[in-house]
């Protein structure tokens, strides 16, 4: 019986090892469109699709076929001689473990001198030396929540840095009316504790500046215009989710579905025509964003941050991110210059990112399955427009803040528009600033800026005023992950049309 089944296999083992001589055989290793065609033939007969068909996807190809041909000496050798030949090839523009190490130094992507909140508190930061109030050595503010403070209404109310609309509802954000505003050059963590637990004290908001170093190099400025082509990609390719908001703001990962549907899964973003390799190339840059800022998070905060996310993923099951195109797995890459920077082992962020441009947001708040400040916001590029545009007293206003004396010529009385902008009293700084209102604090918007909030309080975002932000994000919904519980017990698993279309602006 035994030496049936050894016949079974070595029979089996044979006819792979025939199978892929015939395919690996005529393949020209140094033609990109022929190891293309095998990766993608392989991946279909192993029922995978989205595999990135490109030289580093052949690679992980052959180690995935050396793995599982170990116990055949055969199949094991011809696979072998093909990854040596090749091996020359498939590094070209890769970068080497020395050259990743040294990007991941120069940019903070990996912790230096991990440190507690409490350590911080106790006067311990990551970097003694450092001057107070920067990167590793950030202020320490103690201030207590004022749940009652700012506007009743939690929804639609428009903030302001200025009162250049004084005929408008705007909620002003200013310094005279409470706020701790933290200029461009701070780096500071609102920090409360608990007086009936002397041991027990939380972060409310973390605030960090120059993330990616306060000097300039090459690697900093590639990052920068690489994170900003992607983001460009993203919300000129994805559907935008607050399509009523001013500027755009995209999902990558795993979503919900519209309110209607409450369906878990991969978010179905794009609107263009795309062929299958663009679509996997624009997904694999969009997960890299997503997990560079992740990456930094969990190198420059205090390590009660991340690790209050990892035990709440883990206890959940929740997935970690991935695309329609790029399935789930680890590891990330990214392209800077013409040098490929390869991650394929490192565990990859959260599974809800997204990815804004010029964005704005009025006061909200984000139901959270995570407590605390958890959702992460990293600002990969900033302007402000040198010139701001004349004063208006018109624009688009409607037939009800028109005088009567005005009306027979079409002109609106600049004492009853709301709209009305003395755009003269915009901040300098440029708006598009982060509003926590019951902290009372404004995060003044700067390229480098890395910020962990909690959602579930009263937040967003001032007018822009003149200014234009990048940003990428993650934040942990409530609704998604009720709908990842309801896919376990096998609830609503089947996509419904309009599943993954995101846009919670119909909720």
């Amino acid at each position: 019986m035994g030496q049936d089944k050894d016949r079974k296999k070595q029979h089996i083992a044979n006819q792979v090892l025939k199978y892929l001589n015939s395919c690996l055989s005529g393949i020209d290793v140094t033609n990109e469109e022929e190891i293309a065609a095998f990766v993608k033939h392989m991946n279909e007969i192993r029922g995978v699709s989205g595999e990135p068909l490109n030289y580093v996807g052949f690679q992980q190809q052959l180690r995935f076929c050396l793995n599982i041909a170990q116990s055949t000496p055969s199949i094991m050798s011809v696979l072998q001689d093909v990854a040596q030949k090749t091996r020359a090839h498939l590094h070209k523009n890769l970068a080497s473990h020395w050259e990743k190490r040294s990007l991941v130094y120069k940019l903070n992507l990996a912790k230096k001198n991990p440190r507690t909140l409490a350590e911080f508190v106790a006067g311990y930061p990551i970097d003694p030396s450092a001057p107070v109030g920067t990167l590793f050595n950030p202020h320490i503010v103690w201030r207590s929540r004022d749940l009652s403070f700012g506007p009743a209404a939690t929804r639609n109310v428009v903030l302001a840095d200025t009162d250049s609309r004084p005929n408008s509802d705007d909620y002003v954000c200013s310094e005279a009316n409470g706020f701790y505003r933290v200029p461009v050059t701070e780096s500071v963590i609102f920090v409360d504790k608990n007086d009936g637990e002397a041991d027990k004290i939380w972060a409310e908001l973390i605030v960090l500046r120059d993330v990616f170093g306060d000097e300039e190099s090459d690697e900093k400025a590639q990052i920068l215009e690489w994170f900003q082509r992607t983001i460009d990609d993203a919300v000129d390719e994805r559907r935008n989710v607050r399509p009523s908001h001013p500027g755009s703001m995209v999902q990558i990962g795993w979503n919900a579905g519209p309110f209607h549907a409450r369906v878990f899964g991969l978010a179905k973003s794009y609107t263009k025509n795309l062929n299958e390799e663009t679509r996997t190339a624009h997904d694999l840059d969009a997960i890299a964003a997503i997990n560079v800022a992740w990456a930094l998070t969990k190198a420059v905060t205090p390590t009660d941050v991340t690790r209050i996310i990892e035990e709440a993923l883990a206890a959940s099951g929740m997935p970690r991110i991935a695309t329609r195109d790029v399935p789930e797995g680890t590891g990330f890459r990214l392209v800077l210059g013409d040098m490929i920077y390869s991650f394929p082992l490192y565990d990859r962020a959260p599974p809800e990112g997204y990815l804004t441009r010029d964005y704005s947001a009025s006061l909200h708040s984000d139901p959270s399955y995570i407590p605390g400040a958890c959702a992460i916001s990293l600002n990969v590029g900033r302007r402000v427009d040198a010139e701001r545009p004349p004063p208006t007293f018109s624009g688009a206003v409607s037939s009800r803040y028109t005088t009567r004396s005005h009306s027979k010529h079409g002109q609106a009385s600049a004492a009853a528009d709301p709209l009305a902008d003395d755009t003269a009293k915009w901040p300098v700084e440029g708006g598009g600033n982060f509003v926590d209102m019951s902290l009372r604090v404004v995060v003044v918007q700067a390229t480098g800026t890395l910020f962990v909030f909690d959602p579930s309080q009263r937040h967003g975002t001032t007018r822009l005023c003149g200014a234009h932000n990048y940003i990428a994000a993650f934040t942990f919904s409530s609704r998604i992950k009720e709908a990842f519980e309801k896919a376990k017990k096998g609830q609503q698993i089947e996509a419904e049309k309009g599943a993954g279309d995101g846009n919670f602006d119909f909720e």
